[in-house]
């Protein structure tokens, strides 16, 4: 053997080192990503509230067979669908048939899919031009956008938002280099359709505006790329049309309805964005802005809509980097304008049906309703209108749209996939590393506080685990399974999907507003009579006629808030650290406990009655209930 071909053997150390090198940023921005999104198994649980609901239905599939979509143990007799979230809940469905931890099902699967979208988006700036490290940064950057992180407590939602990239690949890959024949064209359908697939049954909002987008970028693309008009009116368009239409035939198939009850036009308003909090940070979400006395205090005391609107929305940098990289690239490459295009009407949808800058409710207002009970905006109250409102009353999918501000997504993607851009421009010019030292900057100035994010994740973990020693232990020795049970009285019951599918009764309660909805419509009528109040003296018979005529074999009154309480137990008075995420201010157990002491009293002298009291809760039954 020659020197020559000895040394021909021996790995280039260059290329080794680039891969290493590589290898590392892809590692340190994954973690980082996942530790900011409360995504790190057997650690933390980046969401109480949602994840109590979300893995209700988890533990309800894993208590039948292996393709179970539908929860049988609440929203009784309806076998309940969930409207959002299965792609998620399904795979948590099986980690819990292994015999995993239910705090530790749901954040191994929110890894994988905020990993996916880490890697998709990864891919997404590798497509554009970017090199590896540069695209790991860039990956790390839209992860660290308060869009995604600020909404790990929607659950789904925060994994739809974090795959906006991922999903945009495969459009983009179709647009960029329609197929050329049938085979490819076949390849590329069934990638789109698998992605759509996932879209439709992740989360509405991301959905439409994954088909807004695409609907944007095709047409741009037909208009501005002459040369693949025919392969983009043979192949590329009819695959993505088809992918759509059959995805959501698909979801109102498995969902059994077209639709859901519509909103008033005042919920929209309410929920659009604040150009002010675009622009000035809100306090007590981002660690940099607050350090440096940039951000703002707000509430919604004098702010229309709700927290979820001022948190997750200082996207000035982001927008900012996004106006500059499309003026440096505009001529350089036709995706620039594109781009841009899905920005602005990301952000024009977002704005809501009013215009609205630093708008604040009236103090008239503010003192006769206060905070929730105002969040609705009237039109008169709005600066001007935007037009946007047409949509968001006629179009379908428009319409449910209700939380307008979460169009920011859509705008941010336009802005994020601008600046990758910008980047891969500055990386042939030889200025990669200034690039990527600009990258890292944005991150800081988005990111939260990891101290906060620290002891949130693990005190929403520890709450589980109260929660599994205390009132589900108390329920599983007091009710038994296959029991029809009804808590009373019922309204958005999150809590419910948790204790029903543990304990493996038959509950009509359900949480869910749009599971609500469905599950009242199949209700017998002595069970609609408690709709979202208090239990008085008056609710004696109603609750007799209950458990008489066979609508129920037990009925369970909780000292708890079924809804806030599952988001943060048992009530914000014994919490310290509290996310700006995390909703009203349930009542504590003491308060329940004075409220039906009237109530308790009169039962207890039902002689047909047998009553049973617990920490948490008390449980009616017929003295002659064949459960116990």
């Amino acid at each position: 053997m020659t020197l020559s071909e000895a040394n021909s053997t021996i790995p280039n150390s260059d290329a080794f080192g680039v891969r290493a090198k590589a290898g590392t940023t892809f590692t340190l921005a994954l973690v980082f990503v996942l530790f900011i999104q409360g995504a790190i198994p057997f650690l933390f649980l980046p969401t109480l509230g949602q994840g109590i609901w979300t893995l209700g239905f988890a533990q309800s599939f894993a208590n039948q067979s292996l393709f179970s979509i539908y929860s049988k143990n609440f929203g009784f007799p309806f076998p309940a669908p969930m409207p959002f979230g299965l792609a998620g809940a399904w795979p948590m469905s099986l980690l819990l048939r292994a015999g995993l931890y239910a705090a530790d099902a749901y954040t191994l699967v929110a890894a994988f899919w905020f990993s996916l979208g880490f890697l998709g988006a990864c891919k997404v700036a590798r497509m554009i031009g970017l090199g590896r490290t540069s695209s790991h940064l860039a990956a790390a950057v839209w992860l660290t956008l308060p869009m995604t992180w600020a909404h790990s407590g929607y659950g789904m939602l925060s994994f739809g938002m974090a795959l906006l990239p991922f999903y945009f690949r495969f459009i983009l890959g179709l647009f960029l280099h329609p197929p050329l024949d049938l085979k490819h064209a076949f390849r590329s359908g069934l990638s789109c359709l698998f992605v759509v697939f996932i879209s439709v049954f992740m989360d509405g909002y991301t959905f439409v505006m994954f088909f807004v987008g695409s609907v944007i970028l095709g047409l741009y693309f037909f208009v501005r790329s002459p040369e693949n008009r025919r392969g983009l009116a043979i192949y590329s368009t009819p695959i993505v049309v088809i992918c759509f239409i059959c995805s959501y035939v698909l979801y109102i198939c498995y969902l059994g309805t077209s639709g859901f009850r519509s909103y008033p036009i005042d919920f929209f308003r309410g929920w659009g964005v604040d150009l002010s909090f675009l622009i000035i940070p809100t306090k007590g979400i981002h660690w940099l802005p607050d350090l440096l006395g940039l951000s703002r205090i707000r509430s919604d005391l004098v702010y229309w809509g709700d927290d979820s609107v001022w948190c997750t929305t200082f996207l000035m940098p982001i927008i900012v980097l996004g106006l500059f990289s499309w003026w440096q690239t505009r001529r350089k490459t036709k995706l620039a304008t594109g781009f841009l295009l899905i920005a602005l009407f990301g952000f024009y949808m977002a704005l809501g049906p009013s215009l609205k800058v630093n708008s604040l409710k009236p103090e008239a207002l503010r003192l006769k309703e206060p905070h929730q009970k105002s969040a609705m905006m009237p039109a008169n109250f709005g600066l001007m209108p935007t037009g946007s409102g047409i949509l968001s009353e006629n179009v379908m999918g428009f319409d449910t749209m209700r939380s307008s501000y979460r169009w920011s997504a859509l705008g941010a993607l336009g802005f994020w996939l601008l600046l990758c851009l910008l980047l891969n421009k500055f990386a042939k010019q030889g200025r990669a590393s200034r690039v990527q030292w600009v990258m890292i900057a944005l991150i800081l100035a988005n990111m939260p506080s990891l101290g906060h994010c620290y002891r949130h994740y693990r005190t929403q973990r520890e709450q589980l685990r109260e929660i599994d020693s205390t009132v589900l232990a108390e329920l599983m020795n007091a009710l038994k399974p296959d029991e029809k049970v009804a808590f009373l009285p019922y309204g958005n019951d999150f809590f419910v999907n948790y204790l029903a599918a543990k304990t493996r009764i038959r509950s009509y309660n359900i949480g869910g507003d749009k599971n609500v909805d469905m599950a009242i419509a199949h209700w017998p009528t002595g069970m609609k009579k408690f709709k979202f109040g208090v239990l008085t003296e008056g609710s004696i018979p109603d609750i007799r006629a209950l458990l008489e005529n066979g609508v129920a074999d037990s009925i369970v009154v909780p000292y708890l808030d079924l809804l806030w309480s599952a988001h943060t137990f048992p009530c914000k008075k014994r919490v310290h650290e509290l996310s700006p995420l995390e909703g009203e201010n349930p009542e504590c157990p003491p308060d329940f406990k004075i409220k039906y002491e009237g109530v308790l009293d009169l039962l207890k002298n039902v002689a047909s009655l047998d009553l049973k009291q617990y920490n948490l809760f008390f449980i009616v039954h017929l003295k002659d209930n064949k459960f116990h």
